[in-house]
């Protein structure tokens, strides 16, 4: 990294310099998409560049594991009985130093996971107004639970042992609302699409989580995450009018002082998409709400750091139109002879 950050900072220099100079416009309107294109482009390598220089130093753990009360939930909807019951069973199974109450909160009121829970001697719990998606179906489950700390994870996420042992020792903080840990595709080496996917969460859970961490702008992302229920109870709950809820409720944790933690170990396993449709789907869904989180975190009262952090990862999305310039630009070339460069 010490090798490549002055590399990328000479060579884009050199380029811009290059690309600037008045005799290379070509048409002006394509020079112009050009070179916003490019100049976003800037931006988000130097944001990862930022990001990643700060991933460095050990995991700081506090000494003793805490003895608090979790709550276990896990939101499910339509799925498969086939699917929950591994993530039902590692739950169960979890070590503690305090009581564990694992919790099915069932948005699609089958028989079969109450079955489920029966069988596995669990709590569970369905509403009558399925309202919020995600979001709502964990509202009411916390407010028909009481333990301090809850755990969320993905119907398909199956935890380690050593999850809680692991994540809820850092509650010692007084003011850690959350703590997360990475999301791992167990499916990623049995199919190409989970395993591309994986990739990306790879990049993600890795160098640049670490790296947001250290700036203590981690935010939530949905699974595999413990919370500080009074935490959620300052902020009004998970908010239920966006599509990633996470991120919403991480700038307003963020904004009533609350601070998170970030534990770079793969401590639950989880199913990526296995095909493109499930990929496009859950990638829409994503860039749906980290798009229209841009105006929360520009208004947000965060530190400039914090704020530029959460607006770096939101913006991400917005990547792909600039690709659809660069693939235009040879296209426009062809057919009318018009380019971007003299």
């Amino acid at each position: 990294m010490r090798m490549l950050l002055p590399l990328n900072v000479a060579f884009s220099v050199w380029y811009f310099a290059w690309l600037l100079q008045p005799n290379r416009v070509g048409n002006p309107v394509l020079f112009g998409l050009l070179l916003l294109a490019e100049v976003f482009n800037l931006a988000q390598a130097a944001g990862f560049w930022w990001t990643a220089c700060r991933a460095r130093g050990p995991v700081v753990r506090p000494p003793a594991p805490a003895t608090d009360a979790v709550d276990v939930l896990i939101p499910v909807y339509n799925e498969p009985v086939e699917v929950v019951e591994p993530t039902v069973a590692a739950a169960t199974r979890m070590v503690s130093e305090g009581p564990v109450t694992v919790v099915i909160c069932d948005d699609g009121d089958s028989d079969d996971m109450r079955a489920l829970a029966a069988r596995y001697r669990v709590r569970y719990l369905r509403r009558e107004q399925h309202s919020g998606a995600k979001a709502g179906n964990l509202n009411h489950a916390l407010a028909h639970t009481d333990s301090p700390l809850a755990v969320v994870f993905d119907c398909d996420h199956v935890p380690d042992r050593s999850f809680l042992t692991q994540t809820a020792r850092h509650f010692a903080r007084p003011d850690v609302a959350l703590v997360q840990t990475p999301q791992y595709y167990a499916n990623a080496w049995q199919n190409p699409v989970a395993h591309a996917s994986w990739s990306q969460q790879a990049l993600f859970f890795g160098i640049i989580a670490r790296g947001k961490a250290a700036l203590d702008a981690m935010f939530c992302c949905g699974t595999n995450v413990v919370y500080r229920r009074a935490a959620l109870e300052a902020v009004g709950g998970i908010p239920e009018d966006s599509v990633t809820e996470d991120f919403a409720l991480s700038i307003r944790l963020r904004e009533r002082g609350w601070h998170t933690v970030y534990v770079p170990e793969v401590l639950a396993s989880g199913l990526g998409p296995e095909d493109m449709a499930s990929y496009v789907s859950q990638q829409h869904r994503w860039a749906r709400g980290c798009l229209s989180a841009i105006g929360t975190a520009v208004r947000s009262r965060l530190p400039w750091r914090q704020k530029l952090q959460f607006l770096l990862s939101s913006m991400f999305f917005l990547t792909g139109w600039t690709y659809l310039i660069y693939m235009s630009l040879p296209v426009v070339r062809i057919v009318g002879g018009e380019q971007a460069l003299a």
